[in-house]
């Protein structure tokens, strides 16, 4: 949907990259991989959650969980390989995570939400404004 023809005809020509289908099963293909690499998308936290580690070469709001390793330099892919060998995956660490995360949201959508979105204004409102004025001081 984002990205040209080109930009996959181009990743074609790297050594040992192949393109899957799209009507691929994706658990199967993350159960039979050893890591994932991907600049984001929910294929990260699948991985996870199926204790593979992740090299993350982009900035997704997940890049802080246990597994996802950032990959920003050629010295951060080197450190990974490094340690990829004594990589232990713990799926506790990935349900912590998803736990914490579930406790510190709201339901809401910090946009104009759209056509039948799930909440009304003003719920989504009330729930911005309680996590926003407290950081303000505003409101306890």
């Amino acid at each position: 949907m984002c990205r040209s023809v080109e930009y996959y005809e181009t990743l074609l020509r790297i050594p040992n990259v192949k393109l899957l289908s799209t009507n691929e099963n994706p658990f199967e293909i993350i159960d039979k991989s050893q890591l994932i690499a991907t600049s984001g998308g929910t294929t990260a936290l699948e991985a996870i959650a199926r204790d593979k580690p992740v090299l993350l070469f982009g900035n997704a709001w997940y890049r802080d969980c246990p597994g996802i390793f950032k990959i920003g330099s050629i010295f951060a892919m080197k450190d990974f390989w490094k340690k990829y060998p004594t990589i232990n995956m713990k799926q506790e660490d990935f349900i912590n995570y998803v736990e914490a995360i579930t406790k510190g949201c709201f339901r809401g959508l910090g946009d104009y939400p759209p056509d039948n979105y799930p909440i009304d204004m003003v719920e989504n409102s009330d729930n911005l404004l309680k996590t926003i004025l407290p950081v303000l001081g505003i409101y306890k």
